[in-house]
Formats: C-alpha cells, sequence, structure tokens
C-alpha cells in the first residue's frame, strides 16, 4: 500500500476483520470483513474499481452501511492496496 493510500484509506466505524486468501501462483489477497459472521446472514462481496482499494473512503463508507444487513467481503484486488501480485 502506497503512502497516499495509507493517508486515504477510510477509518472504520463498524469492527473489521482483517482476512486474506492465497491464490493458486502463491500471491496472498487481502481484506477486511464487515459484519456479523452469521451463516444465517446473507453475504456480498465488494470489489473496487480501476485505482481503488478496498479502504477507499467512498467505497469504505458503502461497505459500513452494507454492513448493518449483510456479511460484507471487501478486498484489494491483486496488485492493488494491500494485496500483492501486479495488476496487468
Amino acid at each position: 500500500m502506497t503512502t497516499v493510500q495509507l493517508a486515504l484509506s477510510h477509518h472504520w466505524r463498524v469492527p473489521a476483520h482483517v482476512f486474506g486468501v492465497r491464490t493458486s501462483d502463491d500471491v496472498l489477497i487481502v481484506g477486511k470483513r464487515l459484519g456479523a459472521n452469521d451463516p444465517e446472514r446473507p453475504a456480498v462481496v465488494l470489489v473496487h474499481g480501476l485505482m481503488g482499494w478496498h479502504a477507499k473512503p467512498k467505497f469504505a463508507v458503502f461497505a459500513e452501511h452494507l454492513s448493518e444487513w449483510f456479511t460484507v467481503y471487501a478486498f484489494d484486488m491483486r496488485g492493488h492496496g494491500g494485496s500483492g501480485g501486479v495488476s496487468d
């Protein structure tokens, strides 16, 4: 994550739990889970746009609002934010 991204990143107002997954080519993809980790609760996966990351302010506020009703998984695409690899 760049210094600019760190400075601009949203400070979560709801509990945000870090998660990570490894791709088949061993790249770590990271993000946050917001909302209750309840199997009865519907899940939403949010994917940022070009030049984004999961804690970009407007994107993160939207994720927080959704977390009132859903378990939200917001993550950084390969080569973005805290995720490894490169973006082609």
